[in-house]
């Protein structure tokens, strides 16, 4: 398989909905999970390629062909990860350490949202050993601001309501990784191209969500030991090396939803549960904006002693055709010893 890295530089606001509860135009996420930006490279396939290449594309994602991670923040040349999953009292007992002490000390690396991908590994030591992480890289690419608005109802009169969206700072942005075969029939760069110039996430229609290549996409050539542009695609390249092999942990980098027979592997790995939910934004699928059916999916950043595939399931309700929620997994793999 074929992976790519691509920076999103950010010309405008990011919206992205949380997860959970009623959030209201008033809050917003920093990143985009891999489900939601699938759908988006999903509307741009059939906005320029048409209906036949986005039935090839969803086909060769459930085979496997396809995969990409969530939208994750890089600084510069540093690749950012979320913070793993991992249960640390569970590991302490797991290992007879019990002492008070080094669970404080576990407990204030909650604060810890994401952490460079070159420090995946000593996180996971520290974990296993229940010592502390002291993180020598800090990832503090953005603020949310309140945008004001106006709408306009029937009597003409103008509305004011705020909109909550991401500012990313000079040199940050969001990255992602694509993973293809040979075969996929599609100009990939020609459909993110196509996507900077429409916007990925929410209140596109106000112009949000924008965005620009920070530089080239940065390919990993995995039969070539020596090639790199940075150290972040180095590490990331033994990583995907590892996820291919056997590992102690595999650490998933999107959003995954198991089929049924892959409950035991998933109760055996350290994970967080995600709402997955929202209205399907086609013109084709119905003459009013209609809600796709809700799914309980799995966070990245959870971890597994066995990887989960995944998989791709139609959240279609009432609508005229299927849409597809994607839940692959794109893994890295983590040895700690």
């Amino acid at each position: 398989m074929r992976y790519v890295i691509y920076k999103l530089k950010f010309n405008t606001f990011m919206r992205a909905g949380i997860d959970k509860g009623n959030h209201g135009l008033e809050n917003t996420k920093t990143t985009i999970a891999s489900d939601t930006f699938f759908s988006a490279l999903c509307s741009e396939i059939i906005s320029v390629y048409g209906e036949s290449a986005l039935k090839d594309f969803i086909e060769k994602a459930k085979q496997g062909k396809i995969t990409i991670s969530d939208l994750l923040p890089y600084v510069g040349e540093d690749l950012f990860v979320p913070r793993p999953v991992i249960p640390y009292q569970k590991i302490l007992q797991q290992e007879g350490q019990i002492e008070q002490e080094k669970i404080d000390a576990m407990k204030k690396m909650k604060d810890i949202k994401f952490i460079s991908l070159d420090e995946l590994d000593e996180y996971f030591k520290c974990m296993v050993d229940g010592r502390k992480f002291e993180p020598k890289k800090t990832c503090q690419i953005f603020k949310k601001e309140a945008v004001w608005k106006n709408s306009i109802d029937k009597e003409s009169i103008a509305e004011p309501y705020v909109v909550s969206g991401t500012a990313y700072k000079e040199n940050t942005g969001l990255y992602f990784i694509l993973g293809t075969d040979d075969d996929i029939k599609i100009d990939i760069d020609e459909i993110i191209e196509s996507l900077s110039v429409s916007g990925i996430g929410g209140k596109k229609s106000i112009g949000f969500g924008k965005f620009e290549l920070e530089e080239d996409p940065i390919e990993i050539f995995f039969d070539d030991e020596d090639y790199y542009v940075y150290k972040s695609d180095s590490v990331l390249k033994e990583k995907l090396l590892a996820a291919a092999d056997k590992c102690d942990y595999y650490f998933l980098l999107s959003t995954l939803i198991p089929d049924f027979e892959d409950i035991s592997d998933v109760k055996e790995g350290w994970y967080a549960l995600i709402k997955r939910s929202g209205f399907v934004y086609s013109k084709t699928y119905s003459d009013r904006p209609l809600k796709k059916r809700q799914i309980i999916a799995i966070a990245s950043g959870s971890a597994f002693k066995t990887k989960v595939a995944g998989s791709i399931k139609d959240l279609s309700k009432d609508g005229n055709h299927p849409v597809y929620r994607f839940g692959k997994g794109l893994y890295l793999g983590v040895n700690t010893k």
